[in-house]
């Protein structure tokens, strides 16, 4: 979605639900709820016409962020057993250098 998006702002478009949903690989559900926690997460924003953009460029969207929203857990984590949590935090920051990639070298090619 958000690849969808920054694509989308380059080229001066801001997509409906719709125009996202035909260009990905979800159904219209799924990207609807993509779209509420992105958007609840303050990455991207509805337009007042209905249409979806990206809240900062992509160079100032990193990995990170996604990463927090679909993978890792802050609470989730810390109900586990400790040992658990440790080996969680232990490979998320293992994979610092392809967290700190932005949404614009991703688009580019050139992250991590």
């Amino acid at each position: 979605v958000l690849l969808a998006l920054a694509a989308a702002q380059e080229r001066g478009e801001t997509p409906s639900l719709n125009a996202l949903q035909r260009g990905l690989p979800t159904d219209a559900a799924e990207t609807e709820a993509l779209l509420e926690i992105l958007g609840a997460a303050g990455l991207i924003a509805q337009t007042e016409q209905g249409g979806w953009l990206l809240a900062r460029a992509p160079s100032h969207i990193v990995l990170r962020e996604v990463h927090r929203l679909f993978v890792w857990d802050d609470q989730a984590a810390g109900s586990r057993h400790p040992g658990i949590a440790r080996f969680l935090e232990a490979l998320a920051q293992s994979g610092e250098a392809v967290l700190n990639t932005t949404l614009a070298d991703l688009a580019s090619g050139a992250g991590a």
